[in-house]
Parts: C-alpha cells; structure tokens; sequence
C-alpha cells in the first residue's frame, strides 16, 4: 500500500467481502452525521488517517 487512497479502497474492499459491515466511512468523525446515515447501511466500519511519518523509504500510516 503507498497512499492513504490505497488503503482506504482496500478498507472499502474489506466492507464488500464481509458478510456483517454493510459501508465504509472515512474522513472527520464531525463529518459523518449518524443521524443521516440509512439504517441499510450499518454496521458500518469507519477509518481515518491520523498521522503519516516516512521512516527511510516507508511511509507509516496510522489509522482510527
């Protein structure tokens, strides 16, 4: 994995496989409104990049 786009179409392709988790959500937590959320679309896995940190040649993403 070399971006945060990456990993986030990887936590997608996880959602999709899965038999339980119907969406994924990604982004501010102050921006995912669960009140706006349709219930079709729970339980939901929900992942945020916090920090990126370049140690030599690889990049350490650290998710939520």
């Amino acid at each position: 994995m070399q971006t945060v786009v990456d990993i986030n179409n990887a936590l997608k392709r996880i959602v999709t496989e899965h038999e339980q988790l119907k969406s994924f959500h990604t982004f501010s937590l102050d921006r995912l409104d669960m009140e706006k959320v349709d219930v079709d679309k729970y339980p939901l896995l929900y992942g945020q990049c916090s920090s990126a940190e370049l140690d030599a040649s690889v990049t350490v993403y650290t998710y939520e």
